[in-house]
């Protein structure tokens, strides 16, 4: 409430979002903060897109929320993109608040009971219905998006001259080097060789 006086946020007509990092962590307890400050200077639904942003510890408007659409048909895993994208989608305004509101606990979710097959399924079929979702409302992602969203789709099979090559594609440098996602990629790698 305080950030929301100090900034002169109108909270009960504005469209906003107010994102904070979140820390996740790891079944073996290793962790990594999730840092959403490039939101303040990109787009957020490029951001969410690429994983750079999360709405782990999102505070938003009600007039936001007025703004989602249902996504869900029975298959909520599917749905997930789909629905995370909507307050990227529809706030007009994004702020950042640089503390840790949120702690994801990784590993013991919903897709650790699939199997690879069903849970590679699911995230093709997620992506896909975002890329719907989004064009529909008038926001169509751009080639190099798309090739990150095939590079998500890839990561799971384990492809890794596949994950490569869209992973190059994908490469916008008006994020700047952050845009890169380094450090998680970083971490990933890290939390592979731990296994």
């Amino acid at each position: 409430m305080d950030y929301i006086d100090r900034n002169q946020i109108d909270w009960r007509n504005e469209l906003f979002c107010i994102y904070g990092d979140y820390l996740e962590m790891e079944p073996d307890g290793t962790s990594m903060v999730y840092s959403n400050r490039l939101v303040k200077n990109h787009d957020a639904l490029k951001l969410k897109v690429r994983k750079l942003l999360s709405i782990r510890s999102a505070c938003y408007s009600k007039k936001v929320l007025d703004k989602f659409q249902k996504v869900s048909d029975g298959h909520s895993f599917s749905a997930e993109a789909v629905q995370d994208c909507q307050l990227a989608l529809f706030a007009d305004k994004n702020y950042y608040i640089p503390l840790v509101g949120n702690v994801y606990y990784a590993g013991i979710g919903v897709s650790t009971r699939m199997n690879k097959k069903e849970h590679e399924e699911n995230i093709e079929a997620g992506y896909n219905r975002l890329i719907e979702f989004v064009e529909e409302n008038g926001h169509p992602l751009d080639r190099k998006d798309l090739a990150f969203i095939n590079f998500l789709k890839v990561y799971r099979t384990g492809d890794k001259k596949k994950m490569l090559l869209y992973y190059l594609k994908s490469i916008d440098l008006s994020l700047g080097i952050r845009g890169l996602g380094l450090d998680r990629i970083a971490y990933v790698i890290k939390k592979n060789l731990r296994k």
